[in-house]
């Protein structure tokens, strides 16, 4: 594909905002698939509730039944939700890897010759393979799976607030506070070893 196809050398500035511009309507419709992926495969608790409260206690068998279809039906669509998001998202983002690798090919080309003689190879080379890869998984796998737990997090937190106060500001305010400093103490940790191995690389 010539490169006039896929990169504006017209462009003043690269920046993600331009970069992801032209895939923003894809982007929404994943966001959209990943909230309602979330509601399906995280409504089965409360029609467990229903099933036992309305179906058990009272008698009424069929409240179970119609509990027991409609958790059945919201595993199938979660599952092909899920699916479908991950075929989505993952044609997106190789398109978008192959958009940048493309400007970061031609973006070389256009360097002088004093940028070669100063910049050591390896650099070079792991700007174009290990740094594109690095973006790969986070476009297909990380910001993805961050956005169904951010997702299923809201979704929990809010079920669980509207059962009961009282047992959810205890658990929220007593997991969650723990969970943040452990994730930020993990960061700062693998930061240091990515950065190390990377410079190896």
């Amino acid at each position: 594909i010539p490169f006039t196809n896929v990169v504006d050398d017209d462009e003043p500035t690269f920046t993600l905002a331009r970069f992801l511009r032209p895939k923003l309507p894809q982007i929404f419709g994943i966001l959209a698939l990943i909230a309602l992926e979330v509601v399906a495969q995280q409504i089965g608790p409360r029609l467990t509730q229903n099933a036992i409260d309305k179906g058990f206690v009272t008698g009424e068998y069929s409240v179970v039944v119609t509990a027991g279809v409609i958790f059945i039906l919201a595993v199938t669509i979660g599952a092909v939700l899920t699916s479908i998001r991950t075929a989505w998202s993952g044609g997106v983002g190789e398109d978008l890897l192959y958009r940048l690798r493309v400007r970061i090919f031609s973006h070389i080309q256009r360097l002088s010759l004093d940028f070669f003689t100063a910049e050591k190879a390896g650099r070079i080379m792991t700007r174009v393979t290990s740094d594109v890869e690095a973006l790969q998984a986070l476009f297909q796998q990380g910001l993805v799976n961050m956005l169904v737990q951010v997702g299923t997090l809201v979704f929990v937190v809010t079920q669980l607030f509207s059962m009961n106060v009282m047992l959810a500001s205890w658990v929220v305010f007593g997991v969650l506070p723990a969970l943040i400093a452990l994730t930020w103490w993990f960061r700062s940790r693998s930061d240091v070893g990515y950065l190390a191995v990377r410079d190896w690389i």
